[in-house]
């Protein structure tokens, strides 16, 4: 996804948004926190905050220009640090990615990266053809 990493922080229904160096960006990305302040828990997630274009495919220049226009965000979440007061980094990806799927709320807005078991080659080759930035890959039994 061409956007920029943002963890979220959920605390007693309220979320902080941080960017990757630390600055708190909940005031920027307000709709985005809203979202994510209906998750029931208080968590730590990871994931990554983009604008799509008319063809749903994320372009960082519309992020860029997000503030002074209307944009189409997405802030698709891949991973889950902390629930409920357990750390949880240590369990497999795929139990992380069980754990958000339960904890996220239904929205548009925040949604789940969901983790594909197969055809990485495929999807990499479809993604280089889109001219996208590419795919992430990562092993389902992987720690954080």
């Amino acid at each position: 996804m061409d956007g920029f990493r943002m963890i979220a922080e959920i605390q007693n229904g309220s979320a902080t948004l941080y960017s990757r160096n630390g600055k708190i960006l909940s005031e920027r990305y307000m709709p985005v926190a809203q979202a994510l302040e209906k998750i029931p828990l208080d968590c730590v997630i990871d994931g990554e905050l983009v604008a799509l274009d008319e063809h749903g495919r994320s372009r960082f220049q519309l992020l860029q220009n997000a503030l002074r226009q209307k944009s189409n965000l997405r802030y698709y979440v891949f991973d889950c640090l902390f629930a409920g007061g357990k750390d949880v980094r240590k369990l497999p990806l795929l139990d992380r990615k069980e754990i958000l799927r339960k904890l996220l709320p239904k929205s548009d807005l925040v949604q789940l990266s969901v983790h594909r078991p197969e055809l990485g080659t495929q999807y990499f080759k479809e993604a280089k053809e889109e001219g996208q930035e590419g795919i992430l890959a990562k092993r389902a039994d992987s720690a954080y």
